[in-house]
């Protein structure tokens, strides 16, 4: 093969793989967070609470460590939800909420993080983080209800 051809057949070669790579590719996004209202009273909001870390709690079980953050995160929102109703607890009561209505944002986040990772222990340690604050956000409201 004399040079000129061989430096050409390099050319192109090299400029396949650049032209191919620029061509966009449409793809559908891997997921999309259902958008669904948050529940209008505290007790719809802690029992919603609960149901995102049930939630979240499946998708450990089963190993589907990517999709945590879906129910993780819905939950760190209802939980910012219930901040305005944290002024009407008793102040024993506030004084265990306010930390945990901060733990249950922070761990929704850790339980991201660690899924990401893929890692069963990292997440197993976030999610024991995350229901721990949960359940101590849920206890600190069940003075007040029915």
């Amino acid at each position: 093969m004399p040079r000129t051809l061989f430096r050409s057949a390099i050319v192109v070669a090299l400029l396949i793989p650049v032209v191919h790579a620029a061509t966009p590719v449409e793809t559908a996004p891997a997921y999309t967070v259902p958008t669904e209202p948050l529940p209008g009273t505290m007790a719809e909001l802690l029992a919603d609470l609960a149901r995102r870390r049930d939630e979240v709690r499946v998708l450990v079980q089963k190993g589907d460590f990517g999709a945590v953050w879906v129910p993780a995160f819905q939950a760190k929102d209802v939980a910012v939800a219930l901040e305005p109703h944290v002024d009407h607890l008793a102040p024993q009561e506030r004084s265990h909420a306010e930390p945990a209505l901060a733990d249950v944002v922070r761990t929704a986040w850790q339980l991201d993080a660690a899924g990401d990772t893929g890692n069963a222990e990292e997440v197993g340690k976030a999610f024991t983080l995350f229901t721990e604050a949960v359940s101590r956000l849920t206890d600190a409201f069940s003075t007040t209800q029915p």
